[in-house]
């Protein structure tokens, strides 16, 4: 077996331990862990409130995509994907965090991947010079054949690289240079399983914040329950 098969073979054992990982942690019945939400801030039957269940569409898309994986050719098409759909879910819990106004240092200690991905989506999003790569390789972490990758290689995109150059716009004539005409681009996404695995973690600590947390509840209910939704609907 070739380097290139040794590599798909190691992406694809990470995503499907993802996938595993994930419907274990997030999806323990045939809804996920956001669903239970709803009920801590509806006081009656008939209310209805949207977190959860906006929560709960994201979190079946990166599901469904997680299973569809697989099917990709490519180790670039298959982490892109993921990335996309990853920061599809942590935008919005971004979002409710902010709302309920949880202190940044807090967030930034405790929410690590949504830094992360975040990042990550900024380089697939907005390549910036990376447009000038020809034929970059692509990898992941852990991967066993990564030393020889990166010694063959004149630019490694990794995290730190990531962090530097798509951060902000203040290295981006740097970042010109770097990439300009450039053959030997190795570009090294984040592992699969560990990525989920830390995921899984930060949306479980989502949802023991608000469910232990009677102030945060009152805030976003006031913000998104609708009183007498179903009575609306049934009319």
């Amino acid at each position: 077996m070739d380097l290139k098969d040794e590599l798909i073979d190691f992406v694809n054992k990470s995503i499907s331990d993802a996938d595993k990982k994930y419907e274990t942690e997030i999806f323990p019945e045939d809804y996920s862990i956001f669903c239970e939400l709803h009920k801590l801030m509806e006081d009656e039957e008939e209310d209805h409130n949207c977190i959860g269940c906006n929560l709960d569409e994201n979190a079946l898309l990166l599901y469904s995509t997680l299973g569809l994986l697989e099917g990709y050719s490519s180790v670039v098409n298959k982490m892109r994907m993921l990335i996309i759909t990853v920061y599809l879910l942590i935008e919005r819990i971004d979002t409710i965090l902010g709302i309920v106004e949880i202190h940044k240092g807090y967030r930034t200690d405790n929410f690590k991947t949504l830094y992360q991905v975040r990042k990550w989506a900024n380089f697939v999003k907005h390549p910036k010079a990376f447009i000038l790569a020809h034929h970059p390789i692509y990898s992941i972490e852990g991967f066993s054949g990564n030393s020889k990758l990166r010694k063959e290689a004149e630019v490694v995109v990794d995290f730190k690289f990531i962090q530097k150059y798509y951060s902000d716009d203040k290295h981006n004539d740097e970042l010109y240079k770097e990439m300009q005409n450039k053959e030997g681009v190795l570009v090294v996404f984040p592992n699969p399983l560990k990525l989920i695995s830390k995921l899984c973690s930060e949306l479980q600590l989502f949802n023991r914040i608000l469910r232990n947390n009677e102030i945060y509840r009152e805030i976003l209910k006031k913000k998104s329950t609708f009183l007498g939704f179903w009575t609306i609907e049934e009319d």
